[in-house]
């Protein structure tokens, strides 16, 4: 998290500063990002630079938090569910409005890649992606409670597997993300969506 002198400058400030850094993030990954050419490109000096943020690490955690961020807000809340139909009707309109939002905003696969390139137990990454691990299980625990997900397995162990998809398959389209058409980059992300509802739906021999 940056220091608190950080969150007193002025927004459009801060947004110089971030902006600097997510481009210098975006085009070299983490470990290769020089922290001087951000420095010089946000208009400060090292010494300024330290007085917001702790290190290199505390600076990239902080532009890929604010991405996620902004994404979240601009897809929106996961809409009402009362029983299995409902349920996976908004997960679908979530992530629907998800592939919408992703593709207008270009510097989304670069960071995406920067995620999957320095792992989920790297100091930079590992509290953001055990956050969005939190929330799918979550999603997963409130399926089960309209009878949407099965039950009959190990929560976690159900949450692993459709983690697993989903970060594969993530990484997948990240890496492949210029050489697809919208239409084409919608469908793959619907039939993700596909996969999942596959693996979480209760089955016919499942007990209840």
């Amino acid at each position: 998290m940056p220091l608190p002198r950080f969150e007193k400058l002025e927004p459009d400030r801060q947004q110089t500063i971030l902006a600097a850094a997510r481009a210098e993030f975006s085009a070299h990954g983490f470990a290769n990002a020089s922290y001087n050419t951000i420095i010089k490109a946000a208009g400060l000096s090292k010494g300024a630079m330290y007085y917001y943020f702790a290190d290199k690490a505390d600076l990239c955690r902080t532009v890929i938090e604010r991405v996620v961020v902004q994404l979240t807000h601009a897809i929106g809340e996961l809409g009402p569910f009362d029983d299995a139909r409902s349920y996976w009707a908004q997960i679908r309109a979530y992530a629907e409005r998800a592939a919408l939002e992703m593709l207008a905003m270009p510097e989304l696969a670069d960071l995406t890649r920067l995620i999957y390139g320095e792992g989920s137990s790297s100091e930079v990454l590992g509290p953001l992606i055990e956050r969005g691990e939190a929330w799918c299980t979550e999603l997963l625990a409130a399926g089960q409670r309209v009878d949407a997900v099965r039950s009959d397995i190990p929560l976690s162990f159900l949450a692993t597997a459709v983690i697993g998809v989903l970060v594969h398959t993530d990484r997948w389209i990240a890496q492949n993300l210029e050489t697809l058409e919208p239409a084409e980059f919608e469908r793959l992300s619907l039939a993700c969506l596909d996969m999942v509802e596959h693996l979480a739906r209760p089955s016919a021999a499942s007990p209840a």
